[in-house]
């Protein structure tokens, strides 16, 4: 018997089938404590997978606030510059000294221009991006988004949303995943396969699936948890009511309850920038969290 042929192209199925690890990571760095912390754990995240590690940093353009005198503008831009200057020096430096004498593979490049943009535009070229819950090396500007937000829209890679007190030197040990039966949330559960299969526990936790539109009859979280098992990942179900609570606030309480040290949810994308602005569970989590999220839309 003629054994019948593979009609998917090799490049489509290696689309297809997720990645068995994280080969490619790339950490947002900058000159203060969260970006030294932030950069830490793309370490040791990148010698878990046996991942390369590219370290950036980003200047952003000087941008000088109307509030200044047109006969200062000059002068204050200068400034601007003369400090970005110092702060990237610093963080390339920095970048150096924590990788040498580790076996690791990196690189470090310095880009200038929008960092959500920049950001966005690198995602295309690794599998996980290792970012801050916000900038909080450069003053703040007019954009409603925080950086987190801004890059989600675009990223072609799931991000690691790292907080910013955040100093903990590991994670993946306990992993909550929001589950809602959304194509988002299906999508970085597949993304944090990595994470999930060397978990020691992992929690599927479903708020109200019963009034979960995603799927008909509701978020069907045992079915998620058996599609788990077969990756070779041991999770349990937890459904919750909600009551008078708020999405945000039950998954992230369930988080403490269990000591999860991550957090998996799916991002709404653009065409539900509404929700961003006016409030919704990915940003709220986002904005209020104090374990790494790992995000994907």
């Amino acid at each position: 018997m003629r054994e019948r042929p593979n009609l998917v192209p090799p490049a489509v199925a290696a689309v297809m089938e997720p990645p068995l690890d994280y080969r490619d990571i790339l950490v947002h760095v900058d000159t203060t404590p969260a970006g030294e912390a932030r950069l830490g754990l793309g370490i040791v995240l990148a010698q878990r997978f046996n991942a390369h590690l590219t370290g950036i940093h980003i200047v952003p353009e000087a941008e000088v606030p109307p509030t200044y005198k047109p006969s200062a503008v000059e002068r204050v831009a200068e400034v601007y510059a003369e400090t970005a200057r110092a702060a990237a020096a610093t963080t390339e430096a920095l970048f150096h000294d924590r990788v040498r004498g580790l076996t690791l593979a990196t690189d470090y490049r310095t880009m200038q221009g929008d960092i959500a943009d920049r950001l966005r535009q690198a995602s295309r070229f690794v599998d996980l991006v290792v970012i801050g819950q916000a900038d909080t090396e450069n003053p703040a500007g007019l954009d409603p988004f925080v950086l987190s937000e801004r890059v989600v829209f675009g990223s072609a890679a799931p991000m690691l949303v790292v907080p910013i007190l955040f100093r903990a030197p590991e994670i993946g040990r306990s992993v909550l995943v929001g589950w809602d039966g959304s194509g988002e949330a299906a999508r970085a559960i597949r993304d944090a396969l990595p994470f999930l299969r060397r978990a020691s526990r992992v929690t599927v936790v479903a708020v109200d699936p019963d009034r979960q539109g995603h799927l008909p009859g509701g978020a069907d979280t045992n079915a998620m948890v058996t599609h788990l098992a077969r990756h070779a990942v041991n999770a349990v179900a937890d459904v919750i009511h909600s009551g008078e609570r708020h999405a945000a606030e039950v998954l992230l309480s369930r988080a403490a309850d269990v000591d999860a040290d991550t957090i998996v949810m799916g991002a709404y994308g653009h065409l539900r920038v509404r929700e961003f602005l006016l409030g919704g569970t990915t940003p709220d989590i986002l904005e209020h969290t104090s374990i790494p999220v790992l995000v994907s839309r």
